[in-house]
């Protein structure tokens, strides 16, 4: 990759909350612990201010504690915060007084809202719910504008939705005539009922439980790949955004060999070095890193490239192991890339003391015969990195996706690709596709102009069919002509040009993308690219979640590089930020 236009010293693309409404502000967090799973919900302090302290204090009395879920309408609600789990005779969640309605927030898929009766917008009190879809009808004021005070953060929607897919039965034609059971089949008893053990404010939990993490309050960070060898370097870019110091322990493992090497970052510092800087002539490679500190709150950057600045890529780390992910892009051949040569290499690290197993499944386009191939094991704190088509002993491979699933017992991987074009000294990297819990992925930059190529990809992981809307945006919020609505069969892979969606041939654009679906479990990711000779590319996962507050952690300016951001607000109301 190039030294200029889309150098990649660090991702270009971000998207800005649809809820951001002025500078951005810390939210309180808050975690339910079900016997279902746990997931975290970050509350609107700001735009709820009422809402959200009624629902703190009800937490801080521990009144959610050992309450369970009373209500679940597929595709529309779960709902809880009534009854206790004192079976046979569920007790009321103690009263609290009404609330003033604070309408505002939309009920968009993923949102908590406060429950009230439908003749009275003030009389919400301990009954929540959570929004299965996009649930923008309840905004209106016919309806008496419900109240959406928090959302469910990052891969939490899984839980939900695990809740939401049990049997439902009917008791009383009432308050529990939709009431979600485990085993329900079984006499019923408190252990048929989705209970919420715990509601705990993050930091302030007394009794965090059961934990499989030895030390809860460590922090781990995996970089899945230091490629270059002698010829090249490896990097490394950590902003330390505590309040306090930290001391960072890094570990690196090669074939063979392991190093360590300890860091120390002031609160607001930045430390951006090279890997062999840190662990000397133990930096060997092809490599992985594992980051471990106590407390510390973290924003990472990882880049690789040959001497001369040529094949410049990187990627963010992992923080959270999975088992099962999506390789989204997979060109290995002498034409596999827009007619040109190209090699994909795959990196899969097991960061675990045992062993795992994995199963990787190569999905080609459309109307092909799918190949498998079982690594049987990978051992702990072990490496894969091999091409794309000797895994899958194939001579070429163009286009079509990658999946990567732990059979039997086995805890989580963590996955990197590179997408190297020998002929233009030019490398793709993208961080592994965990899945996706939304109905919307953004990308915040669509470039549609002569010379330069963005290449939309979007994968269906889904045994449904998906129904796909695609919008572009200008700078100034309208759309691009008409959105163009397309079916995604369920497994399928939807490659095209944004030129060739949107635009008729010679007419230029620069603006944002929005992907909308009619249902969870589509992920993708953007390529941008010179079209003549691929001398200059970069690629992006398709962002599923917009945030209020973000980390850019590392930015160069000089010597040919710079650094370029783009800001989208999907929302439907203005948004003020704070650079």
């Amino acid at each position: 990759m190039g030294k200029e236009w889309f150098s990649r010293i660090l991702p270009l693309v971000v998207v800005l909350s649809l809820l951001a409404a002025s500078a951005v502000h810390a939210q309180t967090t808050v975690r339910f612990r079900t016997v279902l799973g746990d997931f975290d919900v970050e509350l609107f302090d700001q735009e709820t201010p009422i809402t959200a302290a009624n629902f703190l204090d009800i937490v801080s009395r521990g009144d959610y504690d050992n309450t369970f879920i009373h209500r679940s309408v597929l595709d529309f609600i779960v709902q809880g915060g009534a009854f206790q789990a004192t079976l046979p005779t569920p007790l009321d969640v103690p009263a609290v007084d009404p609330i003033t309605n604070e309408p505002g927030v939309s009920n968009t898929r993923g949102t908590i809202a406060m429950a009230k009766l439908g003749d009275d917008p003030d009389s919400a009190t301990t009954q929540w719910f959570f929004n299965l879809a996009d649930n923008s009808f309840l905004d209106a004021e016919e309806n008496n504008a419900f109240t959406a005070f928090g959302r469910v953060l990052g891969n939490g929607m899984s839980v939900v939705d695990a809740i939401a897919v049990l049997p439902i039965v009917n008791l009383d034609g009432g308050v529990f005539s939709e009431l979600p059971l485990i085993d329900a089949g079984a006499p019923l008893t408190n252990e048929n009922l989705v209970i919420i053990e715990t509601i705990t404010v993050l930091g302030e939990d007394p009794d965090p439980g059961p934990d499989p993490d030895p030390d809860p309050g460590l922090t781990s960070l995996y970089f899945p790949v230091l490629p270059q060898g002698r010829d090249g370097f490896n990097g490394l870019a950590l902003l330390n955004r505590s309040s306090d110091t930290v001391q960072l322990d890094l570990e690196l493992f090669a074939e063979g060999s392991t190093a360590m090497a300890t860091l120390e970052v002031q609160p607001g510092v930045q430390v951006a070095q090279l890997v062999s800087e840190i662990f000397g002539e133990n930096a060997v490679a092809p490599a992985w890193i594992r980051l471990d500190s106590e407390g510390a709150q973290l924003a990472s950057f990882f880049q690789f490239g040959k001497s001369d600045f040529s094949q410049l890529d990187g990627g963010v780390a992992v923080s959270k192991l999975s088992t099962k992910f999506y390789f989204t892009r997979v060109f290995d051949g002498p034409t596999a890339f827009r007619g040109q040569s190209a090699t994909t290499t795959l990196s899969i690290l097991n960061p675990n003391s045992t062993s795992v197993n994995l199963r990787l499944t190569y999905v080609p386009q459309e109307g092909e015969q799918s190949l498998s191939a079982t690594i049987v094991t990978l051992g702990p704190n072990n490496l894969i990195f091999e091409s794309a088509s000797d895994l899958f002993f194939a001579e070429s491979l163009s286009g079509g996706y990658i999946k990567v699933e732990v059979i039997g017992e086995g805890s989580g991987v963590a996955g990197f690709e590179i997408i190297e074009l020998p002929d233009n000294s030019t490398v793709l990297g993208l961080n592994a596709a965990l899945g996706n819990t939304g109905s919307q992925v953004f990308s915040a930059q669509l470039a549609i102009q002569e010379g330069l190529f963005t290449n939309l990809n979007l994968v269906n992981t889904t045994s449904d069919v998906r129904s796909v809307t695609f919008t572009a945006v200008d700078s100034d919020g309208g759309n691009l002509g008409d959105p163009v609505v397309m079916s995604l069969a369920a497994g399928a892979q939807f490659s095209q040009d944004a030129r060739v969606l949107f635009v008729d041939p010679g007419q230029d654009f620069t603006g944002s993308l929005r992907v909308d679906f009619d249902g969870p479990g589509v992920v993708g990711d953007v390529i941008f690219g010179d079209s003549s000779n691929l001398d200059l590319a970069a690629s992006l996962p398709l962002q599923a979640e917009t945030f209020r507050e973000a980390v850019f952690s590392q930015l160069a300016n000089g010597m040919g590089f710079f650094t370029g951001v783009a800001l989208f607000n999907p929302g439907s109301a203005d948004a003020e930020f704070t650079l």
